[in-house]
């Protein structure tokens, strides 16, 4: 399993047993929905799995496509956030399934999956999305709550990639329509800008942030913890830690142009994709 978590060198094709084995664990998840037994679906898909889907006979891909649709419908991936986020993660993988991540324009007509559909097929589903998404950061959030902090900061990185599918005008208008919209946003804030939080989560949590409020709106309070944090991982880590992952976060704070000089001095450690 450990192998199939991350992506294999150019150099080394797939096992051919990977594809028996992916399948036999999927059909596990599909009898038993739960944390356990989907995280290690997520991750393959993730790592050393990415194109498999594509490779599967048709029919397997169809049957995929629907158990996953019907795990995302079920009760216990709308009472669990963990889950549901994992869930999240897999059908942008599926979606995206051997090619980059890289949304296009909102359209019915461009998504190739059930799964997708369900999460963003009309406006009610998209809200419904939105919402699910936003809760299940201030899930990841809370701390205390049985979930480790590798777990906590990739399901965050799922949240962002999934609201970054959702049209802009959506994402803007949401906050504003309903109470309980207003209220979770509310939430949202207060969780991510305490200052008893885990910097790796926290950094992660405040790029979640800035990825719903759109360039040239992150709230200022966002962006002065944002630089905390970020002083305090380079500090940590001495500029070792997960590149890749602070050079994202770093670009989608300096666009809004309100970084400080500070910046300028951690991005030399943290080398800008």
């Amino acid at each position: 399993m450990l192998l199939l978590s991350r992506p294999l060198p150019p150099s080394i094709p797939l096992p051919a047993s990977a594809q028996a084995f992916f399948l036999r664990v999927f059909e596990n998840a599909v009898r038993t929905p739960d944390v356990s037994t989907l995280r290690p679906i997520y991750f393959m898909l993730n790592g050393a799995c990415r194109i498999l889907l594509n490779v599967l006979p048709v029919d397997r891909q169809r049957q995929f496509d629907e158990d996953l649709s019907v795990i995302l419908s079920s009760n216990s991936a709308g009472q669990n956030q963990t889950l549901l986020l994992w869930c999240f993660g897999i059908a942008l993988l599926a979606e995206y399934s051997g090619g980059k991540f890289d949304p296009p324009a909102p359209s019915d007509k461009q998504w190739k999956t059930s799964s997708y559909r369900r999460l963003f097929g009309s406006a009610s589903k998209v809200n419904k999305t939105i919402q699910m998404t936003y809760m299940s950061v201030i899930w990841a959030t809370k701390g205390d709550v049985g979930i480790s902090n590798e777990d906590a900061i990739e399901g965050i990185r799922i949240a962002v990639r999934t609201l970054r599918v959702v049209d802009r005008a959506a994402l803007e208008v949401w906050p504003k329509s309903s109470a309980i919209a207003r209220n979770t946003v509310s939430k949202l804030a207060d969780k991510v800008l305490r200052t008893n939080m885990t910097p790796a989560i926290q950094i992660e949590a405040l790029s979640f942030c800035a990825t719903v409020a759109g360039e040239g709106n992150i709230p200022r309070d966002v962006v002065a913890q944002y630089e905390r944090c970020l002083t305090s991982i380079v500090g940590m880590n001495g500029g070792d830690g997960d590149g890749e992952a602070l050079s994202m976060s770093v670009q989608l704070f300096a666009v809004s142009g309100l970084i400080s000089s500070l910046l300028t001095l951690l991005t030399r450690q943290v080398p800008i994709a």
